[in-house]
C-alpha cells in the first residue's frame, strides 16, 4: 500500500511517518530544491494540515516559498501559489497579521505581473479584505471591498462566484460596524442573486442567509430574523443532517432569536437539543457553553429556579475557563447563581 492510500483512508500517523522518510531521503539525494522534493514537501504539508497540525504545516510551506522564490524568483506563478497556500494556513491558524503581510506581498506582486483586473488579482484584494474583517479592521475591508466590487462587476460579471462572495463579504464588514441596515440592504437582493445562480441548499447562499438574519437580528427585527433562521435550518437539517456542527449552530441563533421575543419555552427547547449534542461538539465548544447560558437565562424568566442553577455553574466554569474571572460574562454567570 502506498503512502496516498493511507493518506485517503485517514490512516494519517502511518502516512505521516512515511512521508518524513521520504522528504528526509529527498532531501538528502535531490537537494531542498528540486522539484520532487518540493512535491513531497507539499504533500506532507497538506497532510499535517488535515490533522490539524498548522504550525508544522506553516513550516513546511514557508520552506517550500523560500525555495521557490531562490529557483524560479518571486514573481513565477509557482511562487505566488505557494505564498497563496502559506497565506491560506496563516489564516485558517488565525494568524491575521502574518496573513496580510503574505496577501499584501502577493497583491503587489500580481498588480506588476498579472495586472490590476486579472481573476487571480481580484481574489487575493478579496481575500486581503477578509483578513482585514478578522482582525476587526472592518472599516479598511469595507474600503478595500468597495473599491473591488465595480472592477468585478464589469470585469467578471455581477453574477459571477468571486464577485458575489465579495458582495458578502462587504454585506459582513458592514454588519460588523453596526451598519445592519446597510448590510441587510446588500445581502436582500444578494441572496436572491446567490438562490437563481447557486439554488437555495449551496453553502454561499446559506452563508449569506445567515448573514442576512444577522443583520435582522442587530436591528431588533428578531421575527423576521425568526423566519430566517427557520428557513436555514430546515435547509441544513436536509442536506447536512440534525447533528452538524453548522447546524447546531442555526439552531441556536434561532433559540436566540426566540428568546429576544421572550418566548422562553420555545428557546429553551432549542437550547436543550443543542445541548444534547455536547458528545459530538464537546463540553468546551462555545454552542455548549453559551447554550447552558442563555438556558438558564430562559428557565429563570420561566420560574424554574430550581433547574437554572446546574446551567448557570456549567456556563460560568465555561466562561472561567475560556477567559479568566474577570471577564464580564463570567459575572453575569455569577449573578444568574446569586438570584
Amino acid at each position: 500500500m502506498c503512502i496516498r492510500d493511507r493518506y485517503s483512508q485517514g490512516r494519517h500517523p502511518e502516512a505521516e511517518h512515511e512521508y518524513r522518510a521520504v522528504l528526509t531521503a529527498r532531501v538528502r539525494v535531490l537537494g531542498q530544491d528540486h522539484p520532487g522534493t518540493l512535491e513531497s514537501r507539499m504533500n506532507f504539508a497538506s497532510l499535517l494540515d488535515a490533522q490539524g497540525k498548522h504550525s508544522e504545516s506553516v513550516q513546511e510551506r514557508r520552506a517550500i516559498l523560500a525555495s521557490r522564490e531562490r529557483v524560479l524568483g518571486a514573481e513565477h506563478p509557482d511562487t505566488l501559489e505557494s505564498r497563496k497556500e502559506l497565506a491560506e494556513v496563516l489564516f485558517s491558524k488565525g494568524e491575521y497579521v502574518a496573513a496580510e503581510q503574505e496577501y499584501r506581498s502577493m497583491l503587489a506582486v500580481a498588480k506588476r505581473v498579472l495586472g490590476p483586473e486579472h481573476l487571480d488579482t481580484l481574489q487575493i484584494r478579496g481575500n486581503l479584505g477578509v483578513v482585514l474583517s478578522s482582525q476587526d479592521k472592518h472599516f479598511e475591508a469595507e474600503r478595500e471591498l468597495r473599491a473591488l466590487l465595480p472592477i468585478m462587476d464589469r470585469v467578471i460579471g455581477t453574477d459571477h462566484p468571486e464577485t458575489l462572495i465579495g458582495r458578502n463579504n462587504l454585506a459582513r464588514a458592514l454588519d460588523d460596524q453596526g451598519k445592519h441596515v446597510e448590510a441587510e440592504r446588500e445581502l436582500r437582493p444578494l441572496l436572491e442573486v446567490e438562490e437563481r445562480v447557486f439554488g437555495a441548499e449551496h453553502p454561499t447562499t446559506l452563508i449569506s442567509r445567515n448573514n442576512l438574519a444577522k443583520a435582522l437580528t442587530g436591528q431588533g427585527k428578531h421575527a423576521e430574523s425568526e423566519r430566517e433562521y427557520r428557513t436555514l435550518l430546515t435547509i441544513q437539517e436536509r442536506v447536512f443532517g440534525p447533528e452538524n456542527a453548522n447546524t447546531l449552530s442555526s439552531r441556536m441563533s434561532l433559540a436566540n432569536a426566540l428568546g429576544y421575543q421572550s418566548r422562553y419555552a420555545e428557546a429553551a427547547q432549542e437550547y436543550r437539543v443543542v445541548l444534547a449534542q455536547e458528545r459530538l461538539l464537546g463540553a468546551d465548544h462555545h454552542d455548549i457553553i453559551w447554550g447552558c447560558y442563555y438556558l438558564a437565562v430562559c428557565l429563570e424568566a420561566e420560574g424554574k429556579q430550581k433547574e437554572a442553577p446546574e446551567f448557570a455553574r456549567r456556563s460560568l466554569a465555561g466562561f472561567q475557563k475560556a477567559w479568566g474571572n474577570e471577564h464580564p460574562m463570567v459575572k453575569d454567570a455569577k449573578a444568574l447563581l446569586t438570584r
